[in-house]
């Protein structure tokens, strides 16, 4: 196994050819190195990598970026520079690889951010832990004109029509994160948004009023992982939301009103599996949370052994009326009638029939009913 490479303080030339050739692994972290030069960098870009970090670097100049990004690498980490000139972000946006990470520059200016946009990776991130220094509009315009697919920027602070630049960005996915409040008039910009993905996962709290606003997004991704309360009339607002998915996976506590107002939501929802286990503990299975149980599960209700309440056939109904795949791998116990109404979903998957446990009709009806032979052989 070869040494850290993070406790390697210096680099020449030679040192980095000798490490090339003993190198094995795909990804290299040099993340103690402080400078680097030109020639340097050019061993590195010639060794066959797929992710090379050198975030100890505080200062990079041209001529060493346009070496560094030769590398075939696809995620490139620079995360220590607070600054760019022009000149070097011009170099860095040659890079062609997926991913380039820039996290800790304190500000960018108009041309810095012009430069930027011109790199056509996958994505890139600009400063998602601490936050830009406050973004003027026009550079707002030229970052919003960047030509990579995912453009990530960190900013503490954003009004109305910095926030309308920023998504008049034309990618597949926009995150503005260290942005703690968001008000109707911010929501109304940002929700503009054209492309499919969209990330706020900062944003503290929602009213419902932003909320409603927010769901108004046209794309299939919300991601708003900061929150982590919400209060019925917000849930209410974000249940109309019309995409593929939410993300809500910051949420640490869930009202039983809250959730059932979550669980009429058109797509899929994403919280924590500790959340989800939490909710079922204190809200055990029955017709009136059972919506809840397949919102926060995602349809799989793994753990779920018996459907023999009174309410089973009124549990197995919503079972039946929800949307996509219900899983129940775990059943053992339920009724023939109760069976009957859950299999009128069709892409339902419970265990074979044959292993199943046949319990008396829990509502106390006639349980002399008799299984169909296609539905015996048929799961």
């Amino acid at each position: 196994m070869h040494e850290d490479t993070n406790t390697i303080k210096s680099l020449t030339p030679e040192q980095a050819r000798s490490l090339s050739e003993s190198f094995q692994d795909t990804s290299l972290r040099l993340d103690g190195l402080p400078t680097l030069d030109a020639d340097t960098a050019a061993v590195l870009a010639g060794m066959k990598l797929s992710y090379l970090s050198l975030n100890g670097l505080t200062s990079l100049d041209p001529d060493t970026a346009r070496a560094l990004v030769k590398s075939p690498a696809t995620h490139l980490y620079l995360d220590g520079l607070d600054a760019l000139d022009v000149a070097t972000a011009k170099a860095l946006a040659e890079f062609n690889g997926e991913e380039l990470y820039l996290l800790g520059l304190a500000s960018l200016d108009v041309g810095t951010a012009t430069a930027l946009a011109a790199y056509a990776g996958g994505s890139l991130v600009l400063n998602v832990l601490k936050g830009l220094e406050p973004l003027h509009i026009d550079a707002a315009v030229a970052i919003a004109a960047s030509r990579a697919r995912f453009l990530a920027l960190g900013v503490t602070a954003l009004d109305g029509d910095t926030a309308r630049a920023l998504a008049c960005f034309e990618g597949e996915g926009l995150s503005i994160d260290c942005l703690t409040k968001l008000d109707v008039e911010l929501a109304t910009a940002i929700a503009g948004f054209k492309g499919q993905w969209l990330a706020l996962d900062s944003v503290a709290s929602l009213d419902p009023a932003t909320a409603k606003t927010l769901a108004a997004f046209g794309g299939q991704d919300m991601l708003l992982n900061g929150l982590m309360t919400l209060d019925v009339a917000t849930a209410t607002a974000l249940a109309t939301f019309g995409g593929r998915q939410v993300s809500l996976i910051g949420l640490t506590t869930l009202s039983f009103e809250a959730a059932t107002a979550l669980a009429k939501i058109g797509g899929s929802l994403y919280v924590t599996d500790e959340l989800e286990w939490g909710f079922r503990n204190e809200n055990p299975l029955s017709a009136s949370t059972v919506a809840a149980w397949v919102a926060l599960s995602r349809g799989n209700l793994a753990g779920v052994t018996d459907l023999d309440s009174p309410d089973a056939i009124a549990i197995a109904r919503t079972l039946a009326g929800s949307k996509g795949t219900l899983r129940l791998p775990d059943l053992k116990r339920i009724s023939r009638k109760t069976l009957m109404v859950l299999v009128e979903k069709p892409d339902v998957e419970i265990p074979p029939i044959k292993t199943l446990d046949w319990i008396p009709e829990p509502d106390g009806s006639d349980d002399d009913f008799v299984i169909p032979e296609w539905l015996e052989n048929g799961l």
